[in-house]
């Protein structure tokens, strides 16, 4: 019970230093620099974790609320979408922004040379679309193959509902290709 308050507490905070942080990119021309497009991608994804994944997440662990999300099909397949797409948008964009800190450190002549915001955003884009493919996937391919049943009990609603990522395999070339746009 206390993760359902603790949550309910940092889903404001979450939402509002998000806003802060991609209201400041936005509006400074300062910051429209390669390195602050990737945080600002970065806060977008966390803010979109901390406005659908982390309520929900809390509206179906507690077992007063737990039949809003798992009693409804499209409910249940909208979380499962929110949980395989904002949590792994946010470390996506830490991957690309490790990927960015690492070359500006290593490579500092040839950073300033080749990385340009719009290359940075394309980038942003690109996974962008990659984990809305992936998480529509995980929609499309459950792993035990049953079909919705209404009026099932939690586990079995459970059991039918989550579904494993099996296209992990499937960032492999796209992390390469990433290392290539900045290198």
């Amino acid at each position: 019970m206390i993760l359902v308050y603790s949550c309910w507490l940092h889903c404001p905070l979450i939402v509002v230093t998000n806003v802060l942080v991609i209201c400041s990119i936005i509006f400074v021309k300062k910051f429209h620099i390669p390195h602050n497009i990737i945080v600002c991608s970065l806060a977008s994804a966390d803010l979109l974790t901390g406005i659908f994944t982390l309520p929900l997440t809390v509206l179906g662990d507690n077992p007063n609320t737990e039949y809003m999300v798992e009693g409804a099909k499209s409910a249940c397949y909208f979380k499962i979408f929110a949980d395989h797409f904002f949590p792994k948008m946010s470390l996506l964009y830490m991957t690309a922004l490790s990927f960015d800190r690492y070359f500006a450190i290593i490579y500092p002549i040839k950073y300033r040379n080749k990385c340009c915001v719009k290359k940075v955003l394309v980038a942003m884009v690109l996974i962008f679309f990659l984990e809305t493919v992936e998480a529509t996937l995980a929609l499309s391919f459950p792993d035990n193959g049953n079909s919705w049943k209404g009026g099932l009990s939690r586990e079995e609603n459970i059991k039918q509902c989550f579904t494993a990522n099996r296209f992990s395999k499937f960032y492999q070339f796209f992390f390469r290709w990433l290392a290539m746009l900045f290198y």
